[in-house]
């Protein structure tokens, strides 16, 4: 019975060291190939989602906004939701420092096969001086194009935080990068911070209408205006 019990110990001894040798020191398994890494990996990046998402509308809130307090800008996303009730386009409403390169990546994954997906912009105050532009310049990165853009009352935002209160002086100017199609600008002079200068780094392939003067309107109540609202429904509903 004990030459049967070292026999079984024997045999249970080789086994493991079999195992042992073949998927490497702890058990753990060998390499995966690295030509077999690069293959899934272009093929994961070819695949889209069957269908794609053929319209995007996108508000951009300002410095001072949150979804705690309510807002204009959270009264035009109600607004613009309820005007695309089909479901077909995602109405979506972000901070002005949201994850731009994020978004642009996840509108680029989930494009049709077709014709490019239109994307709207509607933004205020940083929103448009600083995520609006973000936004834009991710999506030249992938190829996409902005068709219309309504701003409110957009500031400046300088790159360095340090800076962040030089917004407030009436130098800056909002260059407008030339994947963008149209842009429409509101903007108040009666306190500041004031809205700053709209401009196409390309006027010949971006069209900037004539900045729209509110008068007796203070920033932090721009967005609130049905002027600019009016002017965003509009475009929404032009796509």
């Amino acid at each position: 019975m004990a030459e049967i019990r070292s026999a079984e110990i024997r045999s249970a001894r080789r086994a493991a060291a079999e195992k042992k040798c073949k998927n490497g020191p702890r058990g753990r398994r060998r390499p995966i190939s690295l030509d077999l890494v690069i293959a899934a990996s272009k093929t994961c990046s070819l695949r889209r989602p069957p269908g794609g998402i053929a319209a995007w509308q996108v508000v951009i809130s300002g410095f001072t906004q949150d979804l705690e307090r309510p807002n204009g800008c959270q009264q035009l996303w109600d607004s613009l939701r309820r005007q695309r009730a089909d479901g077909q386009t995602p109405v979506l409403l972000e901070p002005w420092n949201y994850d731009w390169r994020g978004l642009a990546e996840l509108i680029w994954r989930f494009r049709p096969a077709g014709p490019p997906p239109r994307v709207d912009v509607f933004a205020y105050s940083w929103g448009g001086g600083w995520g609006f532009p973000r936004l834009a310049a991710e999506l030249q990165k992938r190829g996409l194009e902005i068709a219309r853009a309504v701003l409110c009352d957009a500031v400046y935002r300088p790159r360095l935080r340090l800076l962040a209160g030089a917004a407030l002086l009436p130098v800056w100017q909002i260059v407008v990068p030339e994947n963008v199609r149209e842009v429409s600008w509101y903007y108040q002079r009666s306190g500041f911070p004031m809205g700053h200068p709209v401009v196409a780094a390309d006027p010949r392939r971006t069209r900037v209408n004539p900045g729209v003067l509110v008068r007796g309107v203070t920033h932090h109540y721009m967005d609130d205006q049905a002027c600019w609202w009016s002017g965003c429904l509009e475009a929404a509903a032009a796509a």
